[in-house]
């Protein structure tokens, strides 16, 4: 009984080292097949990626005047962004394509305006083992105005009082 426990054993573990063999071929063989970039037929799922503006003043509104680019839908009103209040966009990811959106806003204090930001969101796809997409974040702004400034980091820009 013993031996023959031993020799179907030994017969279990060749098919198993054949399929683990066949296993890690066909991993390899998919890590280093590349769909086409052009191809509509990414693998992977639409998402979004949320960028907020701050708006981090403390006696100025930000009056969106224009919102264009590849927003969620449905697509963004125009908005007012309150002293000490944010206001978060969701920036659609477009399989192999890059992504973006812009939003200017006037910098206005008792209805006045007293300068501008132009903001811009940036999503750039990186193909990960040839089969979906990791997307990099990145922002910038550009603030005409003597009283207020502009940071950034990827996902967060930060509108100040000087």
């Amino acid at each position: 009984m013993n031996e023959r426990w031993a020799v179907t054993n030994h017969v279990k573990g060749k098919h198993m080292g054949l399929i683990l063999v066949l296993f890690i071929l066909l991993v390899v063989a998919l890590a280093c097949t590349s769909i086409s970039s052009s191809s509509n037929s990414d693998i992977g799922i639409a998402g979004t990626t949320g960028f907020t503006v701050y708006n981090d003043t403390q006696s100025y509104d930000l009056v969106a005047t224009s919102l264009t680019g590849n927003f969620e839908s449905p697509f963004p009103s125009l908005h007012t962004i309150l002293p000490g209040r944010s206001y978060t966009f969701q920036v659609l990811e477009r399989g192999s394509n890059p992504s973006s959106a812009q939003a200017s806003y006037s910098i206005r204090s008792q209805g006045q305006s007293v300068g501008t930001a132009e903001i811009r969101m940036l999503l750039t796809p990186y193909r990960l083992y040839g089969l979906f997409y990791i997307y990099v974040a990145d922002s910038f702004a550009a603030v005409q105005s003597g009283v207020a400034t502009g940071t950034t980091t990827p996902k967060t820009i930060r509108i100040s009082q000087i």
